[in-house]
């Protein structure tokens, strides 16, 4: 008469999974629960279609998170049958009896009892290109409010007040009156600002040029300043390129303009726009090396991120 294993309890059955993935896989374990952290390659990342579609949601995070939703699944389902495939490769049939007979429990327990994470960190710490459009006014003017250059003659001398151009000039420390000193009668007193300033009014190629700054930044980053609920003002590090872009014709200046100090920028004045949201973009218009955006965010505790060379 044969010894037949007899028939396990659920509990019993549980026990030995667990035991199976304790000694047989990496999983972690909290006492109660088991995780598993999926794995994606190194060099994983959005492609341009979906950051377009996050770029051009109004509900970004949500956006962000669906579009990896099926890899997400994809991945988490191909890992719960390896662990599976793993608990069948050591189940001891001699001992517990066949595993079909509790294959259904066992799916269901693994189901229910271990988690496997997807990395959205790794996606949400992918750095992108942003381009920071300035708009403080001069937006429903299409921008033409920085054609500073375009003014001549000291009766006529003057400038838009909504102005981005100028806002910055006030920001860096600059009145109206020495910004069109430097533009018009080439009188910079030795300012680097106020000299690159001159030199971007004096090369546009169109008349709709648009106040940039150009970022570095994760993915995380450019969700977070796109909701920003909180108003937060955006700090950058005067190490920030910047200049006169047209947004419009795919056209601009120099974009050299030379900031002396760290900008702040009100959370109303700022437009985020995507390199792969233009209809000509940066990279395409001038061949910019990918050094031209720098990682120049300075965080609330005033330190950058990464400090930038």
């Amino acid at each position: 008469m044969s010894n037949q294993p007899r028939t396990l309890k659920k509990e019993e059955a549980e026990n030995i999974v667990k035991e199976l993935i304790r000694k047989k896989t990496h999983f972690q374990s909290n006492g109660t629960r088991f995780s598993s952290n999926i794995y994606v390659p190194y060099d994983a990342e959005l492609t341009e279609q979906q950051l377009k579609k996050i770029a051009y949601s109004d509900a970004k995070q949500d956006t962000f998170y669906d579009l990896l939703l099926d890899n997400a699944c994809e991945c988490q389902d191909y890992d719960f049958d390896s662990l599976m495939k793993t608990i069948l490769e050591n189940w001891d049939e001699d001992e517990h009896g066949d595993f079909e007979e509790y294959e259904a429990h066992i799916r269901e327990f693994v189901k229910e009892n271990v988690d496997f994470n997807f990395p959205y960190d790794h996606y949400l710490k992918q750095k992108i290109y942003v381009n920071i459009v300035v708009d403080t006014g001069d937006g429903v003017r299409d921008y033409t409010c920085n054609n500073v250059a375009s003014y001549s003659g000291p009766k006529e001398k003057d400038v838009d007040e909504r102005s981005s151009l100028l806002w910055l000039t006030k920001q860096q420390g600059y009145t109206k009156e020495q910004l069109l000193d430097a533009v018009i009668e080439d009188k910079t007193h030795g300012s680097t600002f106020l000299n690159t300033v001159s030199e971007e009014c004096h090369n546009v190629a169109s008349l709709s040029n648009a106040l940039c700054l150009f970022v570095e930044m994760t993915v995380e980053q450019y969700i977070q300043l796109s909701q920003n609920e909180d108003k937060k003002p955006l700090i950058l590090d005067k190490a920030t390129s910047c200049g006169l872009f047209d947004t419009f014709h795919g056209a601009g200046s120099l974009l050299s303009i030379k900031l002396e100090k760290s900008v702040v920028i009100p959370a109303a004045y700022i437009k985020l726009r995507l390199e792969e949201e233009f209809r000509y973009s940066v990279s395409e218009v001038y061949g910019m090396p990918d050094d031209f955006w720098k990682e120049t965010i300075i965080e609330e505790d005033n330190t950058l991120e990464k400090q930038s060379v």
